[in-house]
């Protein structure tokens, strides 16, 4: 090849690897002015002194392949977490399995029953969407407890039940009967636009807290469901301090929401992330600057993207309803077990105390894991992976800056856990109507306690 070839190829590297290195945001900056000095003496030798022609070979191949590593992990960190500016609310039509009512036309001229507390925009969405499709009007009756409208379609006053898909779980999980004499004959889906309640802070160098919110159901992210998992990540980037907080999914707190109507902070879901995040940043008067939302489907999914994590397990037990065995000791996890294990709490003793811990375990090995170097050789499963399973509001940019902190840092990070207790009770709840369900009362002292741990972490 000619030597005024090789020069064209040495000074086209080295042109894509300057402007590799300033669309890259994870390269520090003393590193970033060394590579660029270097890349210009490069080229400034390049046309004063004739170099060997295989080193303006080697080197222009070092330089493409570091300009698209560059290239990729950048590309990579911007789509490595996704924001989902629309939530879907999905609702079921019911009817008895001994029900002659086969499909929606079936239906025209039946009585409908629905729960008084759906909102009414939803209810609006429903009665113009079966008008627009089967060209009738609903005829529906409102209930204010969840059983009256169950005992309506048994009784035969009515004879199609709408749900929204959030009290039909709860209804698996508190009425299985119910259930197994029912079947759905149409579904309506309700997208509804998410505001942004993002409070942005300089994560690389200012104090934040993230709540992690886990809804109890598969398939698609940004279907609204119960908040089955709460737990806030209080992290502090100057004292490489990470404090992981679980509060109890049966919590009785004010939505925040709903007018401080008291309920089970696992029904905050049910009306959306927003409606979690201001009850918990209600609660413990605090600020929430963001949220990583995801299902069980994510859950397991990235777990086996990381290629499994490793954990200590205190105690041998056989998980509920699947039978799954977990001996006492070092083990590992792949997503269905990881699963299988974060959701256990009948085999414990100290019951949704000791899950708690159990998922603050799995996270804190999760966390670890992707932290690791090694992670580079899985990172576009990963990425593949937590682009469709998680929904948050944590940008890419701040995504790029945390990353950056850690390469030119190597913290090692300290992780602490905490956990709010409280004590076992049954109250109303907004949800529900007046139905007396469990829930657990916060212990006041362990209230302040998390309240004061929070800002030790958070202080500079």
């Amino acid at each position: 090849m000619k030597r005024k070839h090789l020069n064209y190829i040495g000074l086209i590297s080295s042109v894509l690897f300057i402007v590799a290195l300033l669309y890259n945001q994870f390269v520090p900056g003393m590193f970033r002015g060394i590579a660029l000095a270097l890349s210009l003496s490069f080229l400034l030798v390049l046309f004063i002194k004739k170099l060997p022609k295989f080193i303006i070979m080697i080197l222009s191949v070092l330089l493409i392949l570091t300009s698209t590593f560059l290239f990729y992990t950048q590309y990579s960190a911007e789509r490595i977490l996704d924001y989902f500016e629309k939530e879907v609310n999905v609702v079921s039509f019911i009817v008895l399995k001994s029900s002659p009512i086969e499909n929606m036309e079936d239906a025209k001229g039946k009585f409908f029953g629905k729960l008084s507390i759906m909102e009414k925009d939803l209810v609006d969405h429903i009665v113009a969407e079966v008008k627009s499709d089967f060209g009738y009007n609903l005829n529906l009756l409102s209930y204010k407890e969840n059983q009256d409208a169950v005992n309506a379609l048994e009784n035969g006053n009515i004879e199609v039940l709408i749900l929204d898909d959030s009290i039909w779980e709860f209804l698996e999980d508190e009425n299985p009967e119910f259930i197994k004499k029912v079947r759905v004959i149409h579904t309506i889906s309700k997208e509804i636009l998410k505001d942004d309640i993002t409070k942005e802070v300089e994560v690389d160098k200012d104090s934040f807290v993230i709540l992690i919110s886990g809804i109890d159901i598969f398939g698609s992210i940004n279907r609204r469901s119960r908040s089955d998992v709460n737990m806030l990540l209080v992290i502090n980037p100057n004292k490489g301090q990470v404090l992981m907080v679980s509060l109890p999914r049966d919590l009785y707190v004010p939505l925040a929401c709903k007018n401080n109507a008291y309920d089970k902070l696992t029904h905050s879901g049910i009306y959306g992330i927003n409606c979690t995040v201001q009850t918990v940043e209600k609660f413990f008067d605090i600020d929430v600057n963001y949220y990583v939302r995801l299902n069980f489907t994510s859950f397991i999914n990235i777990v086996d993207a990381m290629g499994g994590v490793s954990i200590y397990n205190e105690m041998a037990f056989v998980s509920s309803p699947d039978k799954v065995p977990f001996s006492k000791g070092d083990l590992h996890l792949d997503g269905i077990l990881a699963y299988n294990y974060v959701r256990e709490r009948k085999a414990y003793e100290g019951g949704d105390m000791q899950r708690i811990q159990n998922q603050q375990k799995v996270l804190t090995a999760m966390i670890k894991k992707v932290l690791s170097p090694l992670m580079f050789t899985k990172i576009e499963r990963i990425v593949e992976i937590t682009s469709r399973n998680i929904d948050t509001n944590i940008s890419s940019n701040e995504i790029s800056k945390l990353i950056k902190l850690q390469i030119e840092k190597g913290i090692d990070w300290e992780f602490q856990s905490a956990f709010l207790t409280g004590i076992d009770a049954y109250r109303q709840t907004y949800s529900m109507g007046n139905m007396n369900l469990y829930v657990v009362l916060h212990n006041a002292d362990s209230l302040t306690a998390l309240k004061q741990k929070i800002a030790d972490v958070m202080r500079k």
